[in-house]
């Protein structure tokens, strides 16, 4: 997951160093999170009195859609963030973001060790958190997959109306489309080992890491899991060949 974990970095614009612990392409999300989606309306630089007088940053959110019990959708609500940790996001102004906050004390902070993210490479998050308030099951696997480089407010594009294969281990094969935000989803992947392969646009292929470890094209499903657990998610970037 190095390659998310840089991908997050380059999305805030922040070239600094953050050493965040592996995010699993699968499990469930963190039931001690609060979730929700808002835009960027204000932003306020707090003293901090404590070593080398860093500032805390207090953004203020306005709620869209939210998936916490006491985060009523309409509402305002504050996201701190911490430069001094080194992972701390720097939100644009007037642009909505995914928000995964974790309470301290009575404040609610973010970083890049999260799921936070924009809206564009929030997706598969997204679609599992909407499936979760509705008491849906979740499929196998939602993914995205989005070319890379382009110039938007994000960075990335996302390729709609395009087919993604799956190719199990056992040669078996699934497929599935993207939708207009570059999402796909696969309802029932039986447990093995994943390749996914894509009909990308002329001039575009599929980035693959170097080390399968690092390779976001391979998938393990586990076997044993069930409902939100048996969840996963794919990152797939298409780059200009």
């Amino acid at each position: 997951m190095a390659r998310l974990l840089a991908a997050l970095i380059l999305f805030t614009g922040i070239a600094c160093a953050c050493d965040c612990p592996p995010t699993p392409t699968c499990g469930a999300l963190s039931s001690e999170a609060q979730y929700f989606v808002g835009a960027v309306v204000m932003q306020r630089n707090v003293p901090h009195q404590g070593a080398g007088k860093v500032d805390f940053v207090d953004y203020t959110v306005r709620v869209s859609e939210t998936f916490a019990p006491n985060i009523a959708s309409g509402s305002t609500t504050h996201v701190w963030s911490d430069p001094s940790s080194g992972c701390s996001w720097t939100f644009k102004l007037g642009d909505t973001y995914l928000f995964e906050t974790h309470r301290d004390g009575n404040r609610l902070y973010t970083s890049l060790c999260t799921f936070t993210a924009d809206l564009i490479n929030a997706q598969p998050v997204l679609t599992q958190l909407r499936a979760i308030k509705a008491g849906h099951r979740l499929p196998s696997l939602v993914g995205t997959l989005l070319e890379d480089g382009v110039q938007t407010r994000s960075s990335k594009r996302p390729i709609g109306q395009v087919v993604v294969t799956a190719l199990s281990a056992t040669g078996q094969r699934y497929t599935a489309k993207t939708d207009a935000q570059g999402t796909f989803l696969f309802d029932a992947l039986p447990a093995s080992s994943y390749t996914f392969t894509s009909e990308l646009p002329v001039g575009t292929k599929l980035f693959r890491g170097v080390a399968a470890a690092e390779d976001p094209t391979r998938i393990q499903i586990p076997a044993g899991a069930t409902g939100v657990e048996a969840s996963c998610r794919a990152y797939l970037d298409a780059t200009r060949r």
